[in-house]
């Protein structure tokens, strides 16, 4: 999510906050594998260009698709 105006939220850095992750998961679901997604998103938005990427993307898909590239090669690197 985009916030219509940034978020000042006392971050380390000193910036606003100008995007927003939602993840949404069955109340079920195993706590051990929402913990392990985290884990590979905080890696992932430690990645300038990533990051940059969505910040430039002007359309819900260009961010759809930002992610599934990332979750491809992901895939690729965990079957090898």
């Amino acid at each position: 999510m985009r916030p219509t105006y940034a978020i000042d939220f006392a971050a380390p850095d000193g910036k606003p906050v100008t995007g927003i992750l939602v993840i949404l998961v069955p109340s079920e679901g195993d706590p051990e594998h929402h913990l392990q997604l985290l884990a590979l998103i905080s890696q992932k938005f430690s990645d300038a260009a990533f990051r940059t990427r969505l910040a430039e993307a002007s359309s819900s898909d260009e961010v759809w698709k930002a992610f599934a590239n990332w979750l491809r090669r992901m895939t690729k690197w965990i079957d090898d």
